[in-house]
């Protein structure tokens, strides 16, 4: 006697990412392709830009600070959805980072322009699989779009890397179609 609902979609969208960044590249839509290499000029053209990764180039806990003060400048902190606006959010992803950093899974790129940390991507890798858990980015910089930027780079290191799917987050949301 309950009312109850199924749902036929997929919960969240699932992308598989091929052999090569090109050829993932080459089934996107010339408009996205377009608008990515547009965006990257743009984005270039305001600085020095570089892309560093937990664990690689950075240790974790530092990271895990610049993605704070990304999350701390974004639309999110404001609307109390961020990492950085829940104390108990807050510790919870720094727990999870420290872990997954531990046992080689933790996946935390951040984009940096003019060494100030301005965009980044968290996830966790199983095998070859990527599940994408958080990304933002610097909301003075919204019109230059540095977390598609950066997406367009994760989804280029992934591949190399040897990783055959990326899960995105949750609800499927409308900008993450694109990259699907």
């Amino acid at each position: 006697g309950l009312a109850h609902r199924f749902r036929r979609e997929q919960p969240s969208f699932y992308l598989d990412l091929g052999q090569s960044y090109q050829q993932y590249l080459a089934t996107r839509g010339a408009r996205v392709r377009n608008y990515l290499r547009r965006k990257s000029r743009q984005f270039e053209a305001t600085g020095k830009i570089k892309v560093l990764q937990a664990g690689k180039d950075l240790d974790t806990e530092q990271a895990y600070d610049h993605l704070l003060s990304i999350e701390e400048r974004s639309w999110k902190h404001s609307h109390g959805t961020g990492i950085s606006a829940v104390p108990r959010q807050r510790e919870f992803y720094r727990l999870l980072c420290e872990g997954a950093s531990r046992r080689g899974r933790l996946h935390l790129m951040l984009m940096y322009l003019d060494d100030v940390p301005v965009a980044f991507n968290l996830g966790i890798t199983a095998g070859d699989r990527y599940s994408y858990l958080k990304t933002s980015f610097d909301e003075r910089l919204r019109r230059l779009s540095p977390a598609t930027i950066l997406r367009a780079g994760l989804v280029e290191t992934l591949i190399a890397d040897g990783v055959r799917s990326l899960d995105f987050p949750a609800e499927p949301y409308r900008w993450e179609e694109q990259w699907t």
